[in-house]
């Protein structure tokens, strides 16, 4: 009566192997003075490109795929939301969970060279508190996306989910 079990273990791993292969997961690069990298999960042929500003880093996630969905990771001390820039667009908002905190995302579309772009964006306020030295603590993460499918853009949300600190052992 071995054999079930061979048989059942070797579906098993092939399901786990299949799985791990399909995984994309990448790593957001530390902003410095002892804050931790970040690990989002994102489809995939999805890549991440790092910007370094003065004092904050943006991650743009994106693939190769024009029509594809982009996000941005912002890592600063003073997020600029673009939502608080538009006027006269309905705006929606709803509650979420990230990396253990509370947060609300704001979601919009806009009229983009003839067809429609939407968007959402969301900041993550205290994901740092008590970690890192000087100004770690008081990161912000501004996490923006948008594209001309509104499917593909919750996609991306739910991968912002995804995002996890990454300690060191």
């Amino acid at each position: 009566m071995i054999y079930p079990f061979v048989i059942l273990s070797t579906m098993l791993m092939t399901v786990l192997v299949a799985s791990a292969k399909d995984e994309n997961v990448l790593t957001i690069g530390s902003w410095g003075n002892g804050a931790p990298e970040l690990r989002i999960s994102v489809p995939s042929g999805y890549a991440i490109e790092r910007q370094k500003g003065p004092d904050f880093d943006v991650h743009y996630v994106g693939s190769k795929n024009p029509n594809d969905p982009t996000m941005g990771i912002y890592l600063g001390h003073h997020p600029n939301p673009f939502s608080s820039q538009k006027k006269g667009i309905e705006i929606k908002k709803e509650g979420d969970a990230i990396l253990g905190q509370k947060v609300e995302w704001t979601s919009w579309q806009e009229k983009e060279d003839g067809g429609i772009i939407y968007h959402c964006e969301t900041i993550v306020k205290e994901a740092f508190k008590g970690m890192g030295g000087s100004g770690a603590a008081y990161l912000m993460i501004h996490i923006f996306i948008k594209g001309p499918d509104q499917k593909q853009v919750n996609l991306l949300r739910t991968s912002a989910k995804s995002l996890r600190i990454v300690r060191e052992q």
